[in-house]
């Protein structure tokens, strides 16, 4: 690893570019192409892998989804700030590439598929459970029992460790290199990122589609290889290119990483040694969705209200006094943080009590807001206030954005009708995986037909729905972009906030698309792709309003100096979304013993009563924020 200095993006010579752009871009196109595959690829196949192969109930499953996505979004900061402040972006993408690539491989790694025993089942060997109970051989069951390979189980949560640090390394920092390819005043700069975020889909469409079908039809280790060895190529790519990023991604201060910090070990080796043990950390906290949710909580109301405090007292000069809203944050804060504490379990309490301190906690907040535009009102302090009001609204669109990877994957999986064709199995064939035919009959992994088999298999699996989002963004990314400058030079473009209300509204309406197609099952109780596919699209167009201005209102809208603070706030409600959504999925969470749905219709039923929630949320705020944007645009105070 080189410290070269770097060289200014505008003396790069002709040599240097290809396509008209740095050779740069399309080293970070490729290498953020195939991590997002390797990302996107096992996303999908998590909840079905859980509840299908090592039989996790539902809540289960999507409590290890929450606890990993909730995490994955979070850490990017820390990592960003790790590469600012030491590493260089160059260094953190390659060690956080090492990691997801030894995460990725771990995935593959699935052990034993678990095994539920009926309640009268006489064993025919010795069985030892997880939590050390034995059963001899010969022994008739007096109630069911489950068992699960928690060897292979501990080798799955150390392999989403890996990814999560992984990610925490790479991926701030692989969207960071491409801006600093280009000078701040360069006409391609837009383009670059066009053509990076380009790679981001492309990525992510191809992975849920080929994972996904190798997963869920050859075996999950197979859906879980192949994303391993797209992230591989990804590094591979990424070295191999490192020259073609001249300087930009070295550190600022290379030789603070060569000063000893371990004894002799140079802060840089220290750096990644002291990384290791925080691996074990998360090993836990993937398995803790609880302790990851009250620690995204308890961030998130700190950041907010602090925000909102220091938008306040900031300016006021040195003999005025601040004694009030800092008892008014401090206490609303406690508040909040002790209602938090209750409703998780952490500390014992009346639940009831702890939700009634919540509410007063959330009027405490809006009167702190009330206060401050009476007493310390500015632009900075208006523009601050509409800012965490878009923040706590992107919770709400992603919680039901991100319902794809839980619910929306245990629907399609279980509920829709995924148009289904006959596959032959001839005579002397040794079966791969468990076959199960019309009859209810399981032909075992190892089989070899007596007789010629047909089997009617789906055309498509549950996880390769995934690729509908991905899709519909690189089909509909560019129309919107125009169809905003088109509405610009009318004066008629919507604000900001206009545009987030138009998002959730639309993520809700997405959801109503499925409650409607659910009241038309076919024969079997399933339920036409079209809605599913239909509640994609309108996921996909509220996307497109919401997230391109996201970040660009954190930096509009946000005071100068505590701009970091800000955009991490920003990330942190992401990754709390995460974890809210697996919460709502449990919603219409199913025992599926076996791993399979005995009765379709009622699982319909079941599913279409969480989606009519989630619509009615996204369809209620989306409407609330488009009514209150005109007082959220006054206080933007010119900012659009």
């Amino acid at each position: 690893m080189s410290d070269d200095v770097a060289a200014p993006a505008e003396d790069f010579s002709h040599d240097d570019e290809l396509w008209g752009h740095p050779k740069g871009l399309y080293v970070c196109f490729t290498t953020e192409l195939w991590e997002r595959f390797s990302f996107y690829g096992m996303k999908y196949l998590l909840v079905l892998y859980l509840t299908k192969y090592h039989l996790f109930t539902d809540s289960m499953g999507l409590d290890v989804l929450g606890a990993y996505a909730g995490l994955v979004y979070a850490l990017p900061l820390i990592g960003g700030m790790i590469a600012d402040r030491y590493l260089g972006m160059r260094k953190s993408v390659i060690f956080g590439g090492i990691m997801l690539s030894l995460g990725h491989i771990l995935m593959a790694v699935e052990g034993h598929q678990a095994i539920n025993y009926a309640a009268g089942h006489t064993l025919v060997e010795d069985l030892t459970l997880a939590s050390g109970q034995f059963f001899a051989a010969g022994t008739v069951l007096t109630e069911d029992v489950l068992w699960q390979d928690t060897g292979a189980l501990k080798v799955f949560y150390f392999a989403l460790a890996l990814i999560v640090m992984g990610v925490g390394y790479l991926k701030p920092n692989i969207s960071t290199i491409v801006g600093k390819l280009y000078s701040r005043d360069d006409p391609r700069r837009d383009g670059g990122f066009t053509i990076f975020y380009m790679g981001i889909n492309i990525g992510s469409f191809v992975a849920t589609l080929l994972c996904g079908w190798l997963g869920e039809t050859y075996g999950w280790k197979y859906g879980f290889g192949a994303a391993g060895i797209g992230m591989i190529i990804g590094l591979i790519s990424f070295t191999y290119g490192q020259k073609y990023l001249r300087g930009h991604a070295e550190p600022s201060e290379p030789e603070k990483l060569k000063k000893p910090l371990l004894g002799p070990i140079n802060t840089e080796w220290s750096i990644y040694i002291l990384s290791l043990p925080m691996l074990f950390v998360f090993w836990w906290l993937v398995q803790k969705e609880h302790v990851v949710l009250l620690s995204q909580n308890i961030l998130l109301i700190v950041s907010i209200v602090g925000l909102i405090l220091y938008s306040m007292v900031h300016k006021k000069g040195e003999h005025t006094s601040n004694t009030v809203p800092f008892t008014i944050a401090g206490v609303a804060v406690a508040a909040a943080i002790y209602a938090v504490l209750v409703n998780l379990h952490f500390i014992s309490g009346s639940e009831a009590l702890a939700e009634n301190i919540l509410y007063g906690s959330i009027a405490l907040i809006i009167a702190f807001v009330v206060y401050g535009f009476k007493t310390h009102n500015s632009d900075e302090f208006g523009r601050t206030v509409v800012l965490m009001i878009l923040i706590l609204s992107t919770v709400v669109f992603w919680a039901l954005f991100e319902q794809a990877a839980g619910s929306m994957t245990l629907y399609a999986d279980r509920v829709v009708d995924r148009g289904f064709h006959a596959v032959e199995y001839l005579a002397g064939t040794e079966l791969t995986n468990d076959l199960t035919l019309a009859t209810g009959q399981v032909l075992a992994a190892g089989t070899v037909l007596a007789e010629d088999v047909s089997v009617m298999v789906p055309r498509f699996t549950a996880a390769q729905f995934g690729s509908l989002n991905a899709g519909f963004i690189m089909l509909l990314a560019i129309p919107f972009a125009a169809l905003w400058v088109w509405l610009s030079k009318r004066n008629l473009e919507p604000n900001t906030p206009v545009k987030f209300g138009l998002g959730i509204l639309q993520a809700g309406l997405g959801f109503g698309a499925l409650v409607f197609g659910a009241q038309f099952p076919n024969e079997a109780g399933q339920i036409a792709m079209i809605w599913l596919i239909l509640a994609y699209l309108l996921h996909t167009t509220g996307e497109l309003c919401l997230s391109p201005v996201g970040l660009s209102a954190v930096t509009k809208l946000s005071i100068g100096n505590v701009v970091g603070v800000s955009m991490g706030t920003w990330f942190l409600a992401t990754a709390l979304s995460e974890t809210v959504a697996t919460r709502l999925a449990r919603l219409a969470a199913i025992d599926t013993p076996d791993g399979e749905v005995m009765d379709i219709a009622a699982a319909s039923a079941t599913y279409a009563e969480l989606f009519s929630f989630l619509m009615w949320t996204g369809v209620a705020v989306g409407v609330f924020m488009i009514v209150i944007s005109p007082f959220l645009k006054r206080w933007m105070h010119g900012i659009h």
